[in-house]
């Protein structure tokens, strides 16, 4: 590990530390000091920035807007952190997903029957799990965000796979196949390397179901700081395992909105994807997850990225 890449680390664990702390005042739940460690110093040097900056102050913040703003801010710096770590290509636009995150609770998340997506199989099989062991973490995830503009659920929980502790990642997806939309089919669509999902803002949540479109796992030691914000772990785990794509004249590991070709329909659209790649590109490996609404003309990608399964160990 270089330096650079130490240090990030360093400020990536100070910044964890900072969320768990709001988190917990939040919820009343401190039981102890700040820690007084070489994180905990790091954390005050970004607290006294935020403060200098922004005029918040982690231990002087009381209510629960004022440490919601808080950490709102330490996505800014989760951000810049990031990017600091990501290799040759521009992730794509992670100030968006980091500022549409919303919490989620456990509560609300077990009114949902869970299902797997076909596509993920592969993935489980590299990683020793199984569709139940996903739905289980599910139901007692340790945080959970909302990415309503992505139609998505971003969760993490801790687990134990043969002894060791692991940082589990899990993109849940909103079904709305017994709902009625201008995509033709109007339901979801799923096959070995891809789920469609239609999104609709305003009526998703009141689905039943939510699929299991993406799983990542990490060794938790490494990763502890990224545990207390889903969308970090999300943004690591494409920086890993994600294949990036050409639309246009961006290339990117997931793209935001996105206009489809007119000449695009549902039936077309996995011939499109697979021209995103270049041909070098084993099309087999490839998982795509899409969230796909429609204009009045126009099918648009809410939410894009796919993942290459022969980067994941």
């Amino acid at each position: 590990m270089s330096s650079l890449e130490k240090d990030t680390y360093i400020n990536l664990l100070a910044i964890g530390r900072l969320y768990e702390f709001s988190s917990s005042k939040r919820f009343h739940l401190i039981k102890s000091e700040f820690l007084d460690d070489s994180i905990g110093r790091r954390a005050l040097e970004i607290n006294y920035t935020i403060k200098s900056e922004k005029g918040l102050d982690i231990f002087e913040a009381t209510s629960e807007n004022e440490l919601i703003q808080y950490e709102s801010l330490l996505n800014v710096f989760t951000t810049n952190e990031s990017k600091a770590i990501v290799k040759n290509i521009q992730l794509g636009d992670e100030t968006k997903l980091l500022e549409f995150q919303t919490d989620f609770s456990i509560d609300k998340m077990n009114e949902y029957a869970i299902v797997p997506n076909r596509n993920i199989k592969p993935i489980l099989k590299k990683y020793s799990l199984n569709a139940g062991d996903i739905i289980k973490a599910c139901r007692s995830a340790d945080k959970i965000s909302l990415i309503k503009e992505f139609g998505s659920i971003f969760l993490v929980k801790r687990i134990k796979i043969k002894n060791r502790s692991k940082a589990l990642f899990v993109h849940l997806t909103f079904d709305n196949s017994n709902e009625t939309y201008s995509l033709n089919p109007a339901d979801s669509y799923e096959n070995e390397y891809f789920g469609l999902l239609p999104v609709d803002q305003d009526n998703f949540l009141n689905s039943k179901t939510v699929r299991i479109s993406m799983v990542f796992l990490f060794d938790l030691p490494q990763y502890e700081a990224f545990t207390e914000n889903p969308v970090r772990l999300f943004i690591r785990g494409l920086d890993l395992f994600g294949e990036a794509m050409t639309i246009g004249t961006e290339r990117k590991k997931f793209f935001y909105k996105v206009l489809i070709p007119a000449y695009v329909n549902v039936d077309s659209i996995q011939d499109y994807l697979r021209n995103l790649f270049p041909p070098y590109i084993k099309q087999g490996d490839i998982r795509y997850i899409v969230l796909s609404n429609t204009s009045k003309i126009q099918l648009q990608f809410t939410f894009l990225y796919a993942v290459n399964i022969s980067k994941i160990p």
